[in-house]
This record gives C-alpha cells, sequence and structure tokens, in this order.
C-alpha cells in the first residue's frame, strides 16, 4: 500500500490545506472514527486529483495516511499501528511519513478545528518531529480529552482516545 498516490515532488504548504476542502470531505460522511475519516479524505483525495488539484489531493492524501493508523495507546512511543495488512503489503505507519510532511502538519495543526483530526496530527507531530516539542503533545492531549465519553463514541474508539491522552500526560 503505497504512501504516494501523487507526482513526487509535490510539496504542499498552509494554502494547500485551506484550499483542499478537508471539512466539506469529513462532513459528507458518517463520523465513525478514524477509519470513517479514512475513508472520506482518501475518496476526496482522488477526486481531487482527477479533477487536476495535485496540492490539494495530496493534502488529502496526507491527511488520510495520517488517519488509517489504528491507535494502540497502551504504548507510549509506537501506539500506531496499520489498519491493513495483506499480501505482505501494509497500510501507512508513522515511519513511513517524509520529514517534509511531518513539518507540514506542524504547520497546520493550529488550524484544525476537528478534535479527531487535531489530536492525531498533534500526536504524529510529537512522535516524529525531531527534536520533540512538548506542545505538539500538549496539543493531542488537549484535543483526545475533548472527545465525547459517550456510547456511541466509546466503541467508535474515544476510549483508546482517553488512554492516549492519560499515556501522553
Amino acid at each position: 500500500m503505497s504512501t504516494e498516490r501523487f507526482p513526487e515532488g509535490v510539496a504542499v504548504g498552509m494554502e494547500d490545506f485551506r484550499k483542499c476542502g478537508w471539512r466539506d470531505a469529513l462532513a459528507g460522511g458518517k463520523r465513525e472514527g478514524y477509519s470513517a475519516m479514512w475513508q472520506a479524505f482518501s475518496g476526496a483525495a482522488r477526486q481531487a486529483i482527477e479533477n487536476g488539484q495535485i496540492a490539494e489531493g495530496k493534502v488529502l492524501w496526507l491527511l488520510a495516511d495520517a488517519c488509517s493508523m489504528m491507535l494502540r495507546p497502551e504504548s507510549l512511543n509506537d501506539p500506531f499501528k496499520p489498519i491493513l495488512v495483506m499480501d505482505g503489503k501494509r497500510s501507512v505507519l508513522p515511519e513511513d511519513l517524509a520529514v517534509d510532511n511531518i513539518e507540514f502538519f506542524a504547520q497546520i495543526v493550529d488550524e484544525i478545528d476537528d478534535i479527531w483530526l487535531r489530536a492525531r496530527i498533534g500526536d504524529l507531530v510529537w512522535l516524529l518531529k525531531q527534536p520533540r516539542d512538548p506542545r505538539f503533545a500538549l496539543v493531542a492531549i488537549d484535543a483526545y480529552r475533548q472527545v465525547p465519553l459517550d456510547t456511541e463514541t466509546w466503541v467508535r474508539g474515544g476510549h483508546e482516545c482517553r488512554e492516549r491522552a492519560l499515556r501522553l500526560s
């Protein structure tokens, strides 16, 4: 499962994030945790690239990649596992993200108002950006703590978000 579904060398920045329609992608589907977000972002990315919006498509693919990982909060420093493993291939893991992708995530995290996405992006930046900046751990903790504690959210991964917030603390 490739992490590159767009032409190599495409650089993205804040304006590409603002233009990519990430909120519309999330609004169009059912909110059932990170796997639903992954599907929404990857579908929107394919559409953007088909429409010739390569930079916006890359942004959406990066967001899809971030949401495609399963959260295993019991591990402090290795909390993400592939959501899919098949025929010797797997979906994205944090180590598959390039340094410039992590820098991009660090730039956009403060503009993300979706708590699930903000938590995931903050967590990935905390794990991968060198040197580590505690600000990103705090962003992740605060966003994970805002995930509601109700029955519906609990089964979609809300309990894992709370546990991850505690471990990061």
